[in-house]
């Protein structure tokens, strides 16, 4: 994870930290990312309790489309990729994520994904996790939403 975010990370508590239940029928694939910001680097770590396959609801990813630009809508990008005209013609370009319970899907939360269609009379269960870099513009006590889990907080900000 350090290669992703570097030596001092934090958990987000009011961000993800869900199971997801993907039931027969209940699921809407609709690709999406889950920050607006890309200055809020967020990863994502989903842990499956159970094998993640086409038939179940897998996980579906668009590679590489966490460096897609944002589109300049008031919330900086906006969140689904269905309402913004730029991105119609990569919709199709998703891929299926296959997973064995016990697997760990690593993604940067700018990247479009979706859970999948269940189609099957079996659940797809899995854990979302949320990390992020330490913010070096936040209080040192910011422990109401992260818990430090590497490395170590720093404040470098201007001091009033």
């Amino acid at each position: 994870m350090t290669l992703l975010l570097g030596p001092n990370i934090d958990f987000l508590l009011n961000r993800h930290n869900h199971i997801t239940f993907n039931r027969y029928g209940e699921t809407v694939f609709r690709l999406h990312r889950d920050v607006l910001q890309w200055s809020r680097s967020v990863v994502t770590a989903l842990v499956y309790l159970e094998d993640s396959n086409l038939s179940n609801g897998c996980t579906h990813i668009v590679p590489t489309s966490q460096y897609l630009p944002f589109v300049g809508t008031p919330n900086n990008g906006g969140t689904w990729m269905d309402e913004h005209s730029v991105y119609k013609d990569l919709i199709s370009q998703n891929i299926p994520v296959i997973a064995e319970k016990g697997d760990v899907l690593f993604m940067d939360s700018l990247m479009f994904h979706s859970v999948g269609m269940n189609n099957s009379n079996q659940t797809r269960i899995s854990l979302n996790l949320a990390y992020t870099s330490v913010d070096e513009l936040l209080p040192l006590d910011y422990s109401k939403y992260r818990v430090l889990v590497k490395g170590e907080r720093l404040y470098r900000g201007n001091i009033f």
